[in-house]
């Protein structure tokens, strides 16, 4: 489950076996220009970066996140995972908000007909879109404030929307919608949560039921956390982000959207300058004061500096400021903007 080639036992009680520990220094994989082993399994392939820029294997990667470092700064950070379950993301790997793939279906009386398994779990809540869970710091919990607990759903007592209404929100939040409401959809989840009928980058392609669900989901999270008081206090900045694009082949960039609506600075900014996910977590970790992390600190990782000077901060194309409510849509692609 994780690229890390650290060879750290799983020490976490109970264990996890599906969600393997990242932990110590390894070995990262190398990132192709194109790729034809992750989603597709041949050509054209898909274009990680922009289609010529590769980055090598390191040795030397430290098995630490953003998390970490927040923690051991003394800064907040909560991870707000809509649909996990009540029991929380110990070894959760797949959720409907109430059943998981570690559910027990056959002990559940009176017998279900038809039978069902854990496989037949829709995944709405998914680990994968929550990153915090692999790492064996997290799952041990041996740092205070860096602990599976930092892992909530939007409703409840400690959740999303609780949160904001009494202004007691970290300094980062990592907010991930389910998987019917990011856009990406679900194949056993009905015909409004069902996936794209094609990934060539058209509109024909496009399920348009997952598009109006991920705008209603990002109107509902962004007019929450307007209406909070934190957002009235100090600097923040929303940041929305697609992890991947539409997996179009011609024309191919790999661009995604990244949009920031600040509490503070100029609107409309447009940045020329081409970014990556590395570029984002240098600057969250330079907005925080934090050193960077792994592939961050390579030479050609970009701080967003022209999008973050306190006197030209843009709404538009940019990333989080000093306080950040990071909300990832892990799956929006770059045809629906």
């Amino acid at each position: 489950m994780t690229n890390l080639a650290s060879k750290t036992a799983n020490t976490d009680n109970p264990a996890s076996p599906a969600i393997c520990p990242i932990a110590g220094e390894g070995t990262d994989a190398a990132i192709p220009a194109i790729d034809t082993t992750n989603e597709v399994q041949g050509a054209p392939g898909d274009i990680n970066i922009d289609g010529t820029t590769a980055i090598a294997a390191a040795s030397g990667t430290i098995g630490k996140s953003i998390g970490d470092q927040l923690a051991e700064a003394g800064l907040g950070w909560k991870s707000y995972q809509e649909s996990l379950p009540p029991g929380g993301a110990d070894e959760v790997n797949i959720s409907d908000g109430y059943f998981t793939d570690k559910t027990n279906f056959p002990a559940i009386t009176p017998t279900l007909t038809p039978a069902l398994s854990g496989s037949d779990v829709v995944a709405l809540y998914a680990a994968k879109h929550n990153p915090f869970v692999y790492f064996q710091s997290v799952q041990e919990g041996y740092i205070p404030g860096n602990t599976l607990d930092n892992s909530v759903d939007f409703e409840g007592a400690d959740g999303l929307y609780a949160d904001l209404a009494s202004g007691h929100v970290p300094t980062f939040s990592f907010i991930a919608p389910n998987q019917c409401n990011d856009q990406h959809g679900r194949g056993n989840a009905g015909a409004f949560c069902n996936f794209d009928p094609s990934d060539n980058g058209s509109q024909a392609g496009l399920n348009p039921a997952l598009i109006i669900r991920g705008d209603v989901t990002v109107r509902k999270l962004v007019t929450a956390i307007k209406a909070s008081p934190v957002w009235h206090s100090g600097n923040n900045a929303i940041v929305v982000l697609w992890d991947e694009n539409d997996y179009s082949t011609a024309p191919e960039t790999n661009q995604v959207p990244l949009i920031v609506d600040t509490s503070y600075g100029a609107r409309g900014v447009v940045s020329a300058t081409r970014y990556n996910h590395f570029s984002l977590l240098k600057t969250l970790e330079a907005g925080f004061r934090l050193p960077c992390l792994n592939h961050a600190c390579d030479a050609g990782v970009s701080v967003m500096s022209d999008l973050f000077a306190v006197t030209n901060v843009p709404s538009v194309l940019a990333a989080p400021g000093i306080s950040a409510n990071l909300v990832p849509l892990p799956a929006m692609q770059a045809s629906r903007q």
